[in-house]
């Protein structure tokens, strides 16, 4: 677990703000804050005051959750009455910790009444008084809204914590001199300073100095007020969008970011927002222009945008990034440097520097001034008259990198002006490129450094003279030694060819510098050294433990060397083969969430391969997409990779049949991702396809690929409501993991063990309560015997079954004993969560949920409101996070509390509660969520049932929506076995009341529970 940035001493009475406390607890953890709180006062060595001292310096704030009731107090304590809390307060004070109070409203609810006695009453009254004269004091009317109020907070907590350094990602070279620059630095500096607006564009051609004018201010800066920087170039090969996003979140959040939890662009950028929002934060990308589609299509090396489509964002989500920061106004800044303003900037508020007054239109880095090229020319020692120095630089049209590389050859010739090459009648960029010759022809050594500089322009990332080195040459062109290389790694730094950064043996080339060596390498040899960089690469070790595309950029490089060097064989082998000891490399991208760069990789070689590879990158990248929730995309993918395997019938090959029969089930799961209530046809032909491999040694391939395939059957069949066929497939996957078992295959017991859970779901599905119950108790023997041997990796698993066998419990009428394994596992997902395991959050929100809907049975409605309301608040803060996939499980919670806020006589809550859960529930079964219908109709007779019979106009109402919902799935073909178990459910609720609703309601619902 990543060490907390701050601890927060929570102050609450535990009779009253229990349940409240711990939702503030939950919010706190969630920003990385550790809440620290007092439950009970045992017996210890030390006094109170030196106890409760101890407790509250170990803490960076104190925020006291103060209501009405007084609660314990010490039974000695010197001076009047003060109960633990006051005392609490009382120390905090005195340490002079930062204090923040919420007190609550009259209308808040407590968790028990008071049982103060008059006395108590009147000194907690005393004490809320005493607070709100020497404090500001917040109100909360409820637990959301302590929760509300605690999520405000946490801003101001932050900036009690370590502000983080700024980390330079990918650190900007030192410039050799720097000069001038004066107007441009104070309008950066200026813009800086205000809150608004966020976004910061220095715009100019390549060249103009954009990057050193943006390091230079930030050297300058004494105090900034940013609480966190961070600066990355985007023009390190491979530095994609994506992977800024990444390591944003990964610095933001301490390490605590999961890629796996969020692999869809949208949701991180919306992520990362929220966090930008909670404090100001500088970011600095660097040569944002390699982002926007205009370098990216055609040349790399473009000076400027000539449309208004070159500047379009060209990876996902770019544009929908910048104009989303556009909008913060909390005093974080995005400075990007670019050869041209991106599209989304143009109406959106930013500042641009340079700022042109008079030409509002030009928004371009001019050249030095001319007093300043003069001072640059000067500091490397060219001799003239000011007005003779001023001509030169004029005709390099006052260029800094022009100007640095002039200075760099005239040096050599002890700074003599007419050793310049001879170009005043030439443009600026043509009179470059003879600066470009002549350098060359003057560089000591001219060969060597030639093909120096020819790999470094190769090269897609800073280039290490180790790696130099290993790619130099061949028989036919030996290798410099090592003291030889640094020798001209310094010699190039000094004409101002290369960026040589010392402690690391690292050399980069400006983007002019590359595009110029870069164009000099012949066709054929640029193949060549495109090969060595892909062998060295291919060669590197890789982390058996990497989770971040920088722990496996060698495999990225290589693959990219490997396009570039036209070997797309190798590529595509590249891919798929082993990268860790668990995956190969595309398993690897899925397992870790590195789906978007998954798919840029996929598309570069889909368009270079055909035939049967190109139908398993097609299907690869479907994978990717369907995880991504692009599943239009996803389909157009499978469906063209069928086709290109079904042109080869019957000739395929074995591992071609395995594609085509992946490509198969693929698109069942795509299809049904997209609304098709029941996909099977899919899944049979990929079992049909399957049947189609002969050979023997593939008869164990052939026998789990099957399973495979027969899961995804299984549970598009469960979903669509036909159980008994869902469960024949849980029976075959069941009985050939056993076999297997059974003549020593034990590697895959985990996989028994998630398939009798998978059964056991089904068992429930159909109110065969017993045989479930059988199922997720042999599942959970398993799954604790892996833990035994060290497969700490099942836990999730083991307590998910847990979880669901507790639900089961609930059905089957035993609610107390489902509530006691219910906190079981709760316990062991607070652990899990306090270990850092946030992508359990869902999980627990479900354990509370099915909590909360045994305390009802077991006729406990204030206890079921917590629960519920703990449910809620968790879904509603993953919804906002990006997971749209628990919108339902949120609806189905709501409506289990609004039968919680019946029991508790709050008819208004219950209302507006039930009011939402359904008409939820009723927007994503429109929106093609059929699956939700059967739950909606469950939850609506439950709310049918307890509104019976003080609001029977209502109740029968939600009675006949239910029975429409039914009628709806006969039309569109729905299962009529769910519908049936439905409907006896709904029997089975409202039987007791059943002369209170009209006959024919309740014939219509025997008639769908009798449905053959």
């Amino acid at each position: 677990m990543p060490e907390p940035l701050l601890r927060v001493f929570l102050s609450a009475t535990s009779r009253d703000l229990l349940s409240s406390r711990e939702i503030a607890a939950r919010a706190l953890r969630i920003a990385n804050i550790w809440p620290d709180y007092q439950e009970e006062f045992t017996a210890d060595y030390r006094s109170l005051k030196e106890y409760l001292c101890d407790a509250i310096s170990r803490c960076d704030a104190v925020i006291c959750l103060v209501g009405e009731v007084y609660g314990a107090a010490p039974q000695e304590f010197d001076g009047p009455p003060r109960s633990y809390t006051q005392i609490e307060y009382d120390m905090a004070a005195k340490l002079e910790k930062p204090i923040f109070v919420l007190l609550t409203h009259e209308t808040f609810a407590p968790d028990k009444p008071s049982i103060d006695i008059p006395a108590e009453r009147a000194f907690q009254q005393c004490h809320r008084l005493a607070l709100q004269q020497s404090h500001k004091c917040e109100w909360v009317t409820s637990p959301a809204d302590v929760e509300l109020k605690v999520t405000r907070l946490i801003p101001r907590l932050l900036e009690l914590g370590n502000r983080l350094s700024m980390l330079m990602l990918h650190p900007p070279p030192s410039p050799t001199y720097f000069v001038g620059r004066v107007e441009e630095l104070a309008q950066l500096a200026e813009a800086a300073r205000r809150r608004t607006p966020a976004i910061i564009a220095v715009i100019g051609m390549g060249g103009q100095g954009k990057t050193t004018l943006v390091r230079e201010w930030l050297q300058r800066q004494k105090g900034l007020t940013f609480t966190a920087g961070f600066w990355c170039t985007a023009y390190r090969n491979g530095f994609t969008f994506d992977s800024f996003l990444d390591e944003m979140l990964h610095y933001l959040t301490r390490g605590r970011f999961d890629k796996r939890e969020l692999p869809d662009v949208a949701a991180r950028v919306t992520y990362l927002l929220t966090l930008l929002q909670e404090r100001p934060v500088l970011v600095v990308i660097d040569g944002f222009e390699r982002w926007l589609r205009g370098w990216n299509t055609g040349t790399e090396h473009r000076q400027a945008a000539e449309t208004s489509a070159q500047r379009e964002g060209f990876f996902e989500g770019v544009d929908d990034f910048l104009g989303q920061v556009s909008g913060l106004g909390n005093g974080t800044h995005l400075i990007v440097t670019s050869r041209a303003l991106p599209a989304a900037l143009d109406f959106a508020a930013r500042s641009v520097i340079p700022v042109e007054a008079e030409n509002p239109f030009d928004l371009s880095l001019k050249g030095l001034a001319p007093a300043a090229a003069v001072e640059l020319l000067q500091k490397y020692g060219v001799k003239g008259t000011p007005e003779q120095i001023e001509q030169t630089a004029a005709v390099y049209a006052y260029h800094p990198f022009a100007l640095n590389l002039l200075g760099g050859l005239l040096k050599k010739h002890a700074g003599r002006l007419e050793r310049r090459p001879k170009s005043d009648d030439l443009t600026p960029l043509r009179a470059l490129h003879e600066l470009f010759e002549e350098t060359r022809r003057n560089l000591p050594g001219r060969e060597q450094a030639d093909r120096f500089l020819a790999r470094a322009a190769l090269a897609l990332e800073s280039l290490s003279l180790v790696t130099l080195a290993d790619v130099w040459g061949d028989d036919r062109e030996p290798t410099p030694d090592a003291d030889a290389l640094l020798d001209m790694a310094v010699t190039l730094a000094e004409w101002n060819l290369v960026e040589w950064d010392g402690e690391n043996e690292r050399v980069n080339l400006h983007p002019l510098v590359r595009q110029y060596y870069g164009w000099l390498v012949g066709g054929e040899e640029t193949s060549r050294l495109h090969r060595r960089f892909l062998q060295w690469y291919r060669e590197r070790p890789l982390p058996g433990d990497a989770v971040t595309l920088e722990q496996m950029r060698p495999r990225v490089l290589a693959i990219e060397h490997a396009r570039r060097a036209g070997e797309h064989q190798t590529a595509f082998q590249l891919l798929y083969a082993p990268a860790t000891p668990a995956h190969a490399f595309v398993e690897w991208l899925v397992a870790w969430g590195h789906l978007t760069r998954g798919t840029d990789l996929l598309g570069a070689l889909i368009e270079t391969l055909s035939g049967s590879e190109c139908a398993q990158l097609l299907s690869t990248r479907a994978a990717f997409y369907r995880r991504l929730g692009q599943f239009a995309a996803a389909r157009r993918d499978l469906d063209e990779a069928i086709a290109l395997l079904n042109r080869k019938q019957p000739t395929l090959s074995t591992g071609e049949l395995s594609s085509l029969a992946g490509a198969w089930m693929n698109r069942g799961i795509v299809r049904q991702s997209q609304g098709d209530p029941l996909p099977v046809s899919d899944f049979n032909k990929a079992l049909e396809v399957l049947d189609e491999i002969k050979d023997p040694g593939y008869f164990l391939y052939r026998s789990l690929f099957g399973n495979q395939v027969r899961m995804n059957r299984a549970n598009v069949l469960e979903d669509a409501g036909h159980y008994r066929e869902a469960l024949a497939d849980h029976n075959q996957i069941v009985d050939l993991y056993r076999q297997l078992i059974d003549v020593g295959m034990t590697e895959h017991v985990a996989l028994l063990a998630k398939a009798l859970g998978n059964r056991g779901n089904v068992h429930a599905d159909l109110m065969l309560s017993d045989q479930a119950i059988a199922d997720y108790d042999g599942a959970i023997v398993l799954y604790e015997d892996l833990t035994r041997l060290g497969r700490l990796d099942v836990r999730p698993d083991l307590l998910h079954v847990r979880l669901v066998r507790a639900a089961t419990l609930s059905e089957a009428g035993r609610a107390g004993e489902a509530r006691d394994a219910l906190d079981d596992c709760l316990h062991a997902y607070t652990q899990l969560l306090n270990q850092g395991r946030s992508d359990l959050e869902a999980e627990a929100a479900l354990a509370w949920m099915n909590r909360a809907l045994a305390c009802l049975l077991l006729g406990k409605p204030a206890e079921a409101l917590a629960d519920a309301d703990r449910a809620v608040v968790a879904y509603r803060q993953l919804e906002h996070s990006g997971r749209a996939d628990l919108v339902g499980y949120r609806a189905h919670a709501q409506m289990i509390r609004a039968a919680a806020r019946f029991g508790c006589h709050d008819r208004s809550g219950e209302a507006t509660d039930r009011a939402e859960g359904i008409a939820t529930f009723q927007q994503l079964i429109a929106a093609g969520q059929k699956a939700l219908r059967f739950v909606f109709v469950r939850k609506v007779i439950v709310a049918a049932r307890y509104l019976t019979p003080g609001a029977q106009p209502e109740a029968s109402a939600l009675l006949a929506a239910a029975l429409t919902e039914l009628e709806t799935a006969v039309r569109e073909g729905q299962a009529v076995e769910a519908m049936r178990l439905e409907a006896r459910r709904g029997l089975k609720e409202i039987c007791h009341v059943a002369e209170r609703f009209d006959k024919d309601l309740f014939d219509r619902l025997i008639a769908f529970a009798e449905l053959a």
